[in-house]
């Protein structure tokens, strides 16, 4: 799917309203709302919006909880205005908004997977990964980002169409990358580490071991303790992660192998600190 193709708004409701790995889709309401789209273009928004539950999922336990937040957010729900229908577009009835007898709270009720339980360490959890991600770091730490690399591969659509013309000039492969073999590129939908990016898809100069490099706009971002090559990569479960940084982009690649097959994509003793 484009990446600047609009997604209608039904659609996305009725999906956003599914678990993943789950038969909400055969709801009637959603059924109706997923019936009057292209199955194609259910599968791709379905397909990115699983992508990105279980990467939450998998990060959820890694947030720190501020103290206090579960009684902000109570105290800021308390005193908002009453929610209104989020029944989208076409009838498919996935949301309503209901007044408490006193009319003081506000509650959203939704499809299963959207039920929100606020007080509960895992509602205050949700809530500041949330706040992370609309207002994106201004510097992260190393082991996170390689953290958050690892979980964003395993569901990356690898699978993608890529583009075979000149790498675009705003997201440049690495000079020292340039004897790998590229099999494409394509624009990450959603982007990556909340700002746009660009992932390279390829293997080492003999083929055998894959790769995806990640080059994120970074003009904002500034990763703690990456250099201007990658410094001692991170290896685990068979897949390794090395990030380093320039003025403009942060660098992830995601190399299936271990360290020495991480190694195999750079020029003898060059590129890796």
């Amino acid at each position: 799917m484009d990446d600047h193709q609009e997604i209608p708004p039904d659609l996305l409701i009725a999906l956003d309203a599914c678990r993943a790995d789950s038969p909400d889709r055969e709801l009637p309401e959603v059924a109706e709302a997923l019936a009057r789209h292209p199955a194609a273009l259910v599968d791709r928004v379905r397909r990115r919006l699983e992508r990105t539950d279980r990467a939450i999922a998998a990060a959820l336990p890694r947030v720190p909880v501020p103290e206090g937040l579960a009684g902000r957010i109570l105290a800021n729900l308390a005193h908002r205005s009453p929610v209104g229908d989020c029944t989208p577009a076409g009838g498919a009835a996935v949301g309503v908004a209901e007044r408490s007898r006193h009319g003081s709270f506000v509650r959203l009720r939704r499809a299963p997977r959207l039920r929100l339980a606020v007080g509960t360490a895992a509602a205050v959890a949700a809530v500041a990964l949330l706040a992370v991600s609309v207002r994106p770091a201004r510097e992260i730490d190393m082991a996170t980002v390689e953290q958050l690399a690892r979980d964003f591969y395993a569901t990356d659509e690898h699978d993608a169409e890529l583009s075979t013309t000149a790498s675009p000039s705003d997201f440049p492969l690495d000079g020292r990358l340039a004897s790998s073999h590229v099999n494409g590129w394509r624009r990450v939908a959603g982007g990556f580490l909340n700002r746009p990016a660009v992932a390279y898809e390829m293997s080492s100069r003999g083929g055998a071991v894959p790769a995806t490099l990640y080059v994120i706009n970074s003009r904002s971002l500034r990763v703690a303790g990456a250099g201007a090559s990658p410094r001692a990569p991170a290896s685990t479960g068979g897949i390794t992660i090395g990030v380093w940084q320039d003025n403009e982009h942060v660098y992830v690649l995601v190399v299936r192998g271990e360290v020495r097959d991480f190694q195999s994509f750079f020029p003898p003793s060059r590129g890796v600190a």
